[in-house]
């Protein structure tokens, strides 16, 4: 016998239904968030026929802020081209100042890197492309030293990750502003790379120098809002340098046995340091750059292939590894990122790139208004579509979607 009691809500329902057993009950109470009915307890869609789209990003599968399940991405690769400069005199930069490194970009499209301040120092800074993608950008100082400062990853919770007076550092509100990341029995490093589950802990990944000359660790830092806690990456002796962290909290990098030994790419999970394998036998300096959050992970990057003497941009996913291709008459290739969604981007001999189901396109060729410059390299991409990339004017633009624009 079942029965079924609907209480009707502006926003949620309760539903209680007893099937085929007077001793067990579900309760479910649901929500409609940007028009999808979702759980309201976990936040996950009620059932769409979506469920593949669950079991591919565990830790991503739907976030109210955007009305996007983790695959999504845009229909068309046609952009256009926003120059991310200082648009006034004040706040420590001259008008026109342009960045002078770009790391990493959220999915709000805060971009977080350096510039020249009025001092003649290297600063460093957060801008923020909003959703009207108006010109008059700002850089928010966030610090400068005499020594390294970089603010090289950002997360959705606008937490950042970075160097601060060569050390790893996070700018994290409830922790303090440019705060030591206290890596036990190190001194020099710095943060790569951020992200955070679904229960909003994040995590912080990146190397610093053991003291008294022991090597150099990997480390993943954890905060789920209560406690600090931080776990080591490599054994004592050993060099480690990490590239990227997802919000599964699996890393990728690379290590070697001693200072000047080959380094040789790992992925590392749940604890566990193993081999990224499955390169061909030709393969050298493998170079893992980025991680994309689905249950079976995917890792990009580049290697040198010593039988073409190219250098090969590549995904991996459970030790098999396909060699991306390349633009028209150019060998040097690297992807740097990948979405949830299977795009990646990065250079393709000198021009920025992006491969969507296995064919390259030149994102110099994708733009829908006139531009000057080159885009030479793309850096990032977040999950509006929007990617981060360098030209050859010196400047770093965010190619915003024009579907995204025409709405």
């Amino acid at each position: 016998m079942k029965k079924l009691l609907l209480l009707a809500l502006s926003l949620c329902a309760l539903i209680i239904s007893n099937a085929h057993s007077a001793t067990t009950t579900t309760i479910t109470q649901t929500c409609t968030v940007n028009g999808v009915r979702v759980d309201c307890a976990t936040g996950l869609p009620i059932d769409d026929g979506l469920s593949t789209r669950r079991q591919l990003c565990p830790e991503r599968v739907y976030e109210p802020i955007y009305g996007h399940y983790c695959d999504y991405r845009i229909g068309t690769l046609l952009f256009r081209p926003v120059k991310l400069m200082h648009a006034y005199d004040g706040a420590g930069f001259a008008a026109g100042t342009g960045l002078k490194t770009a790391w990493r970009m959220n999915d709000n499209t805060d971009i977080v890197g350096s510039a020249i301040g009025t001092d003649g120092q290297e600063h460093a800074v957060r801008v923020q492309i909003g959703a009207n993608y108006y010109s008059d950008h700002y850089f928010m100082d966030m610090g400068t030293s005499s020594k390294t400062n970089q603010a090289r990853a950002i997360n959705n919770l606008m937490t950042i990750a970075g160097e601060f007076n060569s050390r790893p550092s996070i700018w994290q509100s409830q922790l303090g502003f440019a705060r030591d990341l206290y890596i036990p029995d190190t001194t020099y490093g710095r943060a790569i790379d951020i992200a955070r589950n679904r229960m909003y802990t994040e995590y912080v990944t990146g190397y610093a120098s053991r003291t008294y000359g022991r090597g150099v660790a990997g480390f993943v830092w954890s905060y789920d809002g209560l406690q600090e806690t931080v776990q080591e990456i490599g054994e004592p002796n050993t060099y480690v340098t990490t590239a990227a962290i997802n919000d599964s909290k699996i890393v990728v990098g690379t290590q070697k046995a001693q200072r000047f030994a080959q380094s040789e790419p790992f992925i590392w999970r749940s604890g566990t340091l193993s081999a990224l394998s499955g390169f061909p036998v030709d393969a050298r300096s493998i170079l893992p750059a980025n991680i994309n959050n689905n249950a079976s992970a995917k890792v990009v990057g580049r290697y040198y292939d010593g039988a073409t003497r190219t250098w090969t941009a590549f995904v991996w996913q459970n030790d098999a590894v396909t060699a991306l291709p390349s633009l028209s008459g150019r060998y040097i290739n690297n992807a740097a990122a990948i979405t949830d969604a299977g795009d990646i981007v990065g250079e393709s001999g000198g021009k920025a790139a992006i491969w969507r189901d296995g064919e390259v396109y030149d994102l110099n060729e994708l733009l829908d208004v006139p531009f000057d410059a080159q885009l030479r390299r793309a850096i990032d991409m977040n999950r509006q579509g929007r990617i981060l990339v360098l030209a050859n004017d010196g400047y770093f633009y965010v190619l915003v979607p024009s579907e995204e624009i025409a709405q």
